[in-house]
């Protein structure tokens, strides 16, 4: 046990260690943590005392370590969720055999057989060695790793390397993402819909987001929730012209972000971005602007755009445009 490392509370809680050690006028080792998405007691100071700082008012708590868990490896869950028959041969001794329990008979299949793993809330904490596993599951489209532990990013990209090479769609919603190496791209090049909504730390869209746009055949990009501020297409230091990015995309969700501008998209979802207004004609006025400057955009918030709502977005821009300019003069 570290600080740093992504922990299980109760067995349902996420959270990270941020302080291990005494706690004054409280006997014995406590560990000081910061809960995901679960209201704490503090912000990490405590009875007139800094022990932590959390990045939220009331996600911080002490609690004993005995509340602790730590969650399964990849490796684990994959056993856990799906597998019915197995060998010894191909069990790792450090696994807990408690979790072949006769409940995970129901959901158990060959591995060879499937394209789809959903391994949300499994609370996986790392990606462990077992070529077993992973030579059975070259097949696989579609990997859902929503709400987990996972705390070494390189681990990930590394597997879907070696392992995922046919990976269409990836959805690792709800994690703590931080970034988004330029040869991660390499190891996704087939993913058509990539989903990151929900990760707090990815707040950049320059330069972590425009690596996706190396993506050949990326249709579909879903980042709601991440704080980001601003949509930037990279100038010449990315080393690459901004016409080229995004090539394939007709997709992007960026809802509850901290956006007060946009760029070129063909798809926009930005509900609840300052962008828009506080009632509906402040929102009709932002939504025919977002149509008129987005030639190619053909859907907004999941909604068609129609021939006569783009013709009377674009006639309102251009006259409001050559109104600020009379005024002007």
């Amino acid at each position: 046990m570290k600080i740093g490392d992504n922990i299980l509370v109760d067995g349902k809680f996420p959270a990270t260690i941020l302080y291990i050690g005494l706690v004054d006028n409280h006997p014995g080792e406590w560990i000081g943590i910061e809960y995901w998405n679960q209201q704490g007691k503090h912000n990490g100071y405590f009875n007139g005392k800094f022990y932590f700082q959390t990045k939220h008012q009331l996600t911080g708590s002490f609690i004993r370590s005995q509340r602790i868990q730590y969650g399964n490896s990849f490796t684990q869950a994959i056993y856990k969720q799906y597998i019915k028959a197995f060998s010894n041969d191909y069990i790792n001794h450090d696994i807990n055999y408690s979790i072949f329990g006769k409940q995970y008979s129901d959901y158990a299949v060959e591995l060879s057989s499937i394209i789809r793993i959903d391994l949300s809330s499994q609370w996986v904490n790392e990606f462990d060695d077992n070529d077993y596993i992973y030579n059975n599951l070259c097949q696989i489209k579609e990997l859902n790793i929503r709400q987990n532990l996972i705390k070494n990013w390189s681990q990930l990209w590394i597997i879907l390397e070696k392992y995922f090479p046919k990976l269409e769609i990836l959805n690792v919603n709800l994690n703590l993402l931080t970034f988004i190496l330029e040869n991660f791209i390499n190891k996704i090049k087939n993913v058509t819909n990539l989903s990151l909504s929900d990760n707090q730390r990815l707040i950049e869209w320059d330069p972590f987001i425009n690596r996706l746009g190396l993506l050949p055949f990326l249709q579909e990009l879903i980042i709601n929730n991440c704080g980001i501020e601003q949509i930037k297409l990279p100038d010449q230091d990315f080393n690459v012209d901004s016409n080229e990015l995004f090539q394939s995309l007709k997709y992007v969700y960026i809802s509850d972000n901290k956006i007060s501008s946009y760029s070129l998209l063909i798809s926009l979802s930005i509900l609840r971005n300052p962008i828009y207004g506080l009632n509906q004609f402040e929102n009709e006025i932002a939504k025919q602007m977002i149509i008129a400057r987005l030639l190619n955009l053909t859907y907004l918030n999941r909604v068609i755009i129609n021939q006569d709502e783009r013709r009377g977005a674009e006639i309102n821009y251009l006259e409001g445009y050559a109104q600020d300019n009379f005024d002007k003069k």
